[in-house]
């Protein structure tokens, strides 16, 4: 009997869950050998992972793995087969060699005449000439409406007042957005979905295949069992296809994946 096995099966999924990130459904599938549900190297995989994390020898459950996998599906090493070397006929060479030597010279003569040509008598000075009649319209923030009052001082001869008075116009004050952007949630299957607020501790809980609408005033953090999902950000989407739970924090109008050990100092050391 396989003792490091036998201490495997008797660590609860949860736990072997929180360790190695592992679905549970993939964790019930190995504790019971049910190699049909994986392929070869996703199994070895998840039992060096287990290895690893738990510090076991599963040395012998993996090679009871890898016999399964050799008598349904036996790797074959491809085979080596020769290689053609295509020859070249001697006419058919001195023939292509032949058109490199042509094709060389010509490009030389041609070089060399384009170098010693005299200059043509078509080729002559283009002056151009700026467009008239166009009327440059200054900056808006430049443009000021200037009214000039003269007033003549009849008691001095030969002087005169001039009052200048400058308005400058000012520029209309633009609004800056700073509305979050929508986020979603869109399941490719039915998933469950759980969010708490940071806040006030508040939980709401979904299990649906529908998309769904994260509200975007709350600092929240969320958990998603089952990550089939894309998260939709505005006009920007990303992608998760795997089995198992992905994590979320959305505060200050950003939304980033977190780590387990993120979520449960978010959430009072608890994963929900």
């Amino acid at each position: 009997m396989d003792n490091n096995f036998e201490i495997l099966k008797n660590i609860t999924n949860e736990e072997l869950y929180n360790l190695t990130y592992i679905s549970l459904d993939n964790l019930e599938a190995i504790k019971n050998k049910n190699f049909k549900a994986f392929h070869r190297f996703k199994l070895i995989g998840f039992i060096d992972i287990l290895s690893k994390r738990l510090n076991l020898d599963l040395s012998d459950f993996k090679k009871e793995a890898t016999k399964y996998f050799d008598s349904v599906e036996p790797i074959v090493a491809p085979s080596v087969e020769s290689t053609n070397i295509p020859t070249i006929d001697f006419n058919k060479k001195t023939l292509l060699f032949g058109g490199i030597a042509i094709a060389s010279l010509i490009s030389i003569f041609s070089i060399y005449s384009l170098l010693t040509a005299p200059p043509s008598k078509d080729l002559t000075k283009v002056v151009v000439s700026p467009p008239s009649n166009i009327e440059v319209t200054p900056p808006l923030k430049e443009v000021a409406e200037v009214n000039q009052t003269i007033e003549l001082n009849t008691s001095e001869t030969n002087n005169s007042i001039v009052t200048t008075t400058i308005e400058q116009k000012s520029q209309p004050t633009q609004t800056i957005n700073t509305t979050p952007p929508a986020i979603k949630i869109i399941p490719k299957k039915q998933v469950w979905v759980g969010i708490i607020d940071l806040d006030t501790k508040e939980k709401k809980e979904y299990t649906t295949t529908e998309e769904l609408v994260i509200d975007t005033t709350k600092n929240q953090i969320i958990v998603v069992n089952g990550a089939y999902i894309s998260l939709v950000v505005g006009d920007v989407e990303k992608e998760y296809n795997f089995d198992g739970r992905v994590r979320f924090i959305y505060k200050d109008g950003e939304i980033k994946e977190i780590k387990l050990k993120k979520f449960k100092a978010l959430n009072d050391g608890k994963v929900w």
